[in-house]
C-alpha cells in the first residue's frame, strides 16, 4: 500500500462551496470522507486565522491597511500549510498552538 499524495489545500480551496450539486464538496477537493478534514467546518478554520492573526498583531509591526492585509496573507498561509500535512485535527490544532506559544515566549524574553 502506498502513501495518498493530495494536492495541498489552500484556505481558499477549503472554504468554497460546491461547484455543482452533484459533487460534494470533499469530491470536489479530493477528500476521503474519513479524513478529519471533512469533519472540521469553515467557520472553525476561519476561527483559527483570526486567532493566529491576533498574535501576529501582538509581535509584529504594522501600520494600515495594507500591512494589515499582508498579516491577514501570513495568517492564512500558515493556516493552511499545517492544515495540509497535519495528520489529525489535534495535530493540526496543536501544531498552531505550539507555534503560537513560542512566538509569545520568544518575545517575552527579548523584553527587559
Amino acid at each position: 500500500m502506498g502513501i495518498s499524495r493530495r494536492k495541498p489545500l489552500s484556505l481558499r480551496d477549503t472554504l468554497k462551496k460546491p461547484s455543482s450539486p452533484k459533487v460534494s464538496q470533499n469530491e470536489d477537493a479530493g477528500l476521503d470522507e474519513s479524513d478529519w478534514r471533512t469533519q472540521l467546518g469553515r467557520g472553525a478554520r476561519q476561527r483559527v486565522v483570526n486567532r493566529i492573526l491576533v498574535t501576529l498583531k501582538r509581535h509584529l509591526p504594522f501600520s494600515g491597511e495594507e500591512s494589515l492585509r499582508e498579516l491577514m496573507k501570513i495568517a492564512a498561509r500558515f493556516e493552511a500549510k499545517n492544515y495540509a500535512i497535519a495528520m489529525s485535527e489535534s495535530d493540526y490544532r496543536q501544531r498552531i498552538s505550539l507555534k503560537m506559544h513560542q512566538l509569545d515566549s520568544r518575545s517575552q524574553n527579548e523584553m527587559p
